[in-house]
C-alpha cells in the first residue's frame, strides 16, 4: 500500500488535505504484521522509552556495550527484563553509534583518543609523521600500574602482535611478571612498522615512564628472536641482560627436526589424540639438543655440540646458523648467571596477545574504537593483581602455617614460598634416603633469587643434628 497527502482544493493549499491511495494501491499486498519488530518506528518507540523511562536500562545498554559485549547479548538481558520489548540487535548498535557520534562530536577518533588518555591521566607519548600529518606511533599505559610496577619491575617480557586495528599498525605489548606468577602489563604502543628504529623510540617512552614514576631498572627482559627489537634494546637498555624465548626455539627445532628424520603415522589415534608420532632418530636427536640447552658449563656445551654435530651434522649446521650464536641468551650455563626468576620464554605475554583480541573481537576498528574495547582488560588486569597483594598480607594458606615459613610468611610471596615447599620435600626426601646429588653450582639461587635443594637440604641436617 502506497499513500500520499493532497490538499482538497489543489489552488488552496492552506485550507482541508486528505490522505489517498497511489494507483493500484487501495489494497495491502500482505497481510497485517503478527511480531511488531519488523517495524523500525515500533522499535525506535521501545528504545526510547526504555532509555528515557528506565535508567536502569539506559545504565545497562552504555555500560554492556562499553565493555564490548556483543549487541545481541545486551539484547537477551534486556529482553530477560522485559519480555514484551521488540528491540532488536542492530538498534542497540544503533544506539551505540549514536553515542560515539555525541562522543566525537566535531573530533576525529584519535583526537578523542588523545584527549580521553590525557583526561584520564595515562602516561603517553605519540608521534605525528611530518610529511603525511598520520598518526606514527602511540604508547600508553594505565595510571592503576604505577605502584605495582615499583614493586615488580625486575622481569619484562616484550613482543609484538598483530590484527588489532584497521591500520594494521603491530601492537607491542609490554609485560611485568610479578612475585605471584602472574601478568602485570605495563604499556602498550602501535607502531608504525618493526625496524629498529620504531621499537627504539617504543622503548625510549619505556624509560621516560620509568623515570617519571622512579621505577628501577628490570633485572633481565625477555623477547622473541627478533633481531631489529634485540638491537634496540641493546641501544636502550645496554646494561640489562636480555634473553631469547625458548619455547620458540624448542618449536622450530623441532619442526626443523622433524622434516629430516620425519614422523610415522600412528595406527588407530584415539580421539583427539595426534595422528603422528616422531620416529627414533627425531626423538634421539631432541634429547640430545635438550641436553646441549640445559649444559650446567661452557665446557660441557661445547661436548655435547659435538655430540650433536656427530649425530648429523645437518642439524648441527642448522642450529650454528640460527640459535647457537644466541647461545648466551639461550643456553642454561650463561642465563643461570642472570637473575630471571625461572621466566626463559615468553609464553605470557603470548596469553595477553590472546586475551586481548578476545577483548577486541574484530581487527576492523579505528585505534580510538580498538582502545576503548582493550580499556576493560587493563582494569581487570590491575584488579586481579591488587587482589593477589591483598590476599598474600591478609591470608595464610593451610601449606604455609608451617613453622619454618613463621618469620616470612607475610613478607614472601605465597607463590615462592608455594614452590620452595616443593624443595623442602624432595630435601628431605634426600636427606631421609640418603640420595646422592650432584655438587651445588649456585646458578639455581643466582637465576631464582631463592634457596636451592643444596641450601634446604644443609638446614635439614642441622636440624637433626640439634634434635
Amino acid at each position: 500500500m502506497k499513500i500520499r497527502l493532497e490538499a482538497v482544493n489543489k489552488n488552496d493549499c492552506s485550507g482541508r488535505w486528505k490522505i489517498v491511495y497511489l494507483k493500484g494501491s487501495a489494497l495491502h499486498t500482505h497481510p497485517a504484521s503478527e511480531d511488531p519488530s519488523i517495524h523500525p518506528g515500533h522499535r525506535r518507540r521501545d528504545m526510547q522509552r526504555l532509555v528515557s523511562s528506565d535508567l536502569s536500562t539506559q545504565t545497562l545498554i552504555s555500560s554492556q556495550t562499553a565493555v564490548g559485549i556483543a549487541p545481541a547479548a545486551v539484547v537477551a538481558t534486556i529482553r530477560h527484563a522485559h519480555p514484551e520489548t521488540s528491540i532488536l540487535a542492530k538498534d542497540v548498535a544503533n544506539h551505540k553509534r549514536v553515542d560515539r557520534r555525541e562522543a566525537l562530536a566535531s573530533n576525529t577518533p584519535t583526537e578523542l583518543l588523545l584527549k580521553q588518555l590525557s583526561t584520564n591521566k595515562f602516561f603517553f607519548k605519540y608521534k605525528v609523521n611530518p610529511e603525511t600529518s598520520r598518526l606514527q606511533y602511540l604508547f600508553w599505559s594505565h595510571p592503576g600500574i604505577k605502584q605495582f610496577y615499583k614493586w615488580n619491575s625486575d622481569v619484562l617480557i616484550m613482543d609484538c602482535t598483530y590484527k588489532t586495528n584497521a591500520y594494521d599498525l603491530p601492537l607491542l605489548n609490554i609485560i611485568a611478571m610479578t612475585n605471584m606468577n602472574t601478568v602485570l602489563p605495563i604499556a602498550q604502543c602501535w607502531l608504525s612498522g618493526e625496524k629498529e628504529d620504531d621499537f627504539l623510540w617504543a622503548l625510549e617512552q619505556l624509560q621516560c615512564m620509568m623515570t617519571e614514576y622512579a621505577i628501577s631498572k628490570p633485572t633481565i627482559i625477555i623477547t622473541d628472536r627478533d633481531q631489529a627489537c634485540m638491537n634496540a634494546l641493546d641501544r636502550s637498555f645496554p646494561d640489562v641482560p636480555s634473553l631469547v624465548c625458548r619455547w620458540h626455539m624448542n618449536r622450530n627445532v623441532l619442526a626443523k627436526t622433524r622434516t629430516l628424520f620425519g614422523q610415522v603415522e600412528i595406527e588407530n589415534p584415539a580421539p583427539g589424540q595426534d595422528k603422528y608420532e616422531n620416529t627414533v632418530a627425531t626423538d634421539q636427536f631432541m634429547e640430545l639438543y635438550y641436553d646441549a640447552v640445559e649444559s650446567p658449563s661452557e665446557a660441557e656445551f661445547e661436548s655435547r655440540c659435538a655430540t650433536i654435530r656427530e649425530f648429523s651434522v645437518e642439524m648441527a649446521d642448522y642450529l650454528d646458523k640460527h640459535w647457537w650464536k644466541y647461545k648466551s641468551k639461550l643456553v642454561h650455563c650463561w642465563t643461570s648467571q642472570y637473575l630471571h626468576f625461572g621466566y626463559r620464554d615468553t609464553s605470557a605475554v603470548e596469553g595477553t596477545h590472546a586475551k586481548c583480541k578476545r577483548w577486541l573481537e574484530s581487527a576492523r576498528g579505528d585505534l580510538l574504537t580498538a582502545f576503548d574495547k582493550l580499556l576493560p582488560w587493563w582494569k581487570n588486569c590491575i584488579k586481579n593483581v591488587s587482589y593477589g597483594v591483598e590476599r598474600d598480607v591478609s591470608t595464610v594458606s593451610h601449606q604455609l602455617q608451617e613453622e619454618q615459613y613463621t618469620g616470612v610468611v607475610l613478607f614472601i610471596s605465597r607463590y615462592a614460598l608455594q614452590e620452595t615447599s616443593e624443595l623442602w620435600k624432595i630435601a628431605h626426601r634426600i636427606v631421609r634416603k640418603q640420595e646422592p646429588i650432584e655438587a651445588c653450582t649456585g646458578g639455581f639461587r643466582r637465576s631464582n633469587g631463592r634457596p636451592c635443594v643444596h641450601d634446604l637440604i644443609e638446614i635439614v641436617k642441622s636440624e637433626r643434628q640439634q634434635n
